[in-house]
């Protein structure tokens, strides 16, 4: 699911890009750089260091972590959008037990997306989950122990909580590896 709910983030973000946004922006105030001026890899080495910050740090250290970046973050936005210009929202992208967290910029020509991190979206005060592999680690706990929870006879709200708890534990696990 993860892989799905990352492929949907990256095909809307390139079909957005592939787009033109000549029509939308008429008329009105429009991003000054282009998606070529965006450092995808260099931005997403950014995002992962922080919440690499935040795994290693706990869950106070939220504005620590993420100060540089998001500091390097509204430079940019500044470089780019002209004072009048609304942002648009940034959406997250949900796979049960896991959300994927961008974070996008609007350009001239098109969008450019990140992933911040994946969170656990039972609840907000979970550790967040880095990589691709961690959030896909969390999903596979679930998806496994709620399977093997059926195929006990267990019904659906004990097959979700045997799955929600094994969930839980993994993303502790990446927690107290830090």
């Amino acid at each position: 699911m993860v892989r799905t709910s990352k492929f949907i983030l990256l095909a809307l973000a390139g079909l957005l890009s592939a787009c033109s946004f000549g029509d939308i922006w008429e008329g009105e105030p429009k991003p000054k750089l282009s998606v070529d001026d965006f450092d995808e890899v260099a931005w997403q080495a950014a995002a992962t260091a922080a919440c690499r910050c935040m795994q290693a740090e706990g869950a106070d250290s939220d504005e620590k972590c993420w100060a540089d970046f998001n500091a390097r973050w509204a430079d940019l936005e500044e470089l780019n959008y002209p004072p009048e210009m609304e942002r648009m929202a940034d959406s997250a992208f949900a796979s049960a037990p896991v959300a994927a967290i961008p974070r996008c910029m609007e350009f001239n020509d098109g969008r450019a997306c990140i992933l911040e991190y994946y969170e656990y979206v039972v609840t907000d005060d979970m550790p967040k989950l880095c990589t691709d592999a961690e959030a896909q680690s969390v999903e596979d706990a679930y998806k496994q122990a709620q399977e093997a929870a059926i195929e006990a006879g267990l019904d659906s709200p004990e097959s979700d909580l045997k799955a929600h708890e094994a969930a839980y534990i993994r993303v502790m696990e990446y927690q107290s590896n830090k």
